[in-house]
């Protein structure tokens, strides 16, 4: 099944406080990005989330912050964030929530992964599915059986609604010269 841009997994929302600099986010966020979950709560400097960016994207990181800060309106910008020992492409989506005598005073956002290691969401909830599924047959619950059942039928149908609405026939252009 491909993917597309928007559909890579969710790892956390953001709460950015542009006068004071401060991003804040909570456990889920700040574990994938490799921050403590007291001090993602409390809120990192910009500066220091920028530092787990790849060499490369921190200008682009700076460029898209300092447009916000000023003008308000949506960010929309994908990054590298520079693990221990990988790096992971992410987009960052955020939007001005508040603004006071036009300037943006705070944004709400959220991270997704991107590329390879990024599962689209219907996939990851087949996933469980299928481990629920052989744990209510280990169980030799039958009613517990049907309801998993029914479910992963109806999430195969959406699968293929989804797969068969982006194979969907386009109409032929021939050039004529």
């Amino acid at each position: 099944m491909t993917t597309d841009l928007h559909s890579g997994r969710y790892l956390g929302s953001f709460r950015w406080l542009v006068s004071k600099r401060l991003l804040i986010f909570g456990e889920e966020l700040a574990s994938a990005v490799g921050f403590d979950t007291d001090l993602g709560r409390a809120g990192i400097e910009l500066g220091l989330f920028a530092s787990v960016l790849h060499r490369d994207d921190q200008p682009a990181f700076a460029a898209a912050t300092e447009r916000a800060s000023y003008f308000g309106g949506k960010v929309d910008v994908v990054l590298r964030l520079v693990g221990r020992e990988d790096v992971a492409t992410v987009r960052v989506i955020a939007s001005c929530v508040n603004a006071r005598r036009g300037r943006p005073t705070e944004f709400l956002g959220s991270l997704h992964l991107l590329g390879e290691h990024a599962v689209p969401p219907l996939a990851e909830m087949a996933d469980h599915l299928c481990a629920a599924a052989r744990i209510v047959r280990g169980l030799d619950e039958r009613p517990l059986q049907r309801l998993v059942d029914m479910a992963l039928v109806e999430l195969g149908g959406r699968m293929a609604t989804l797969e068969q609405e982006k194979q969907r026939e386009r109409a032929a252009l021939a050039v004529v010269g």
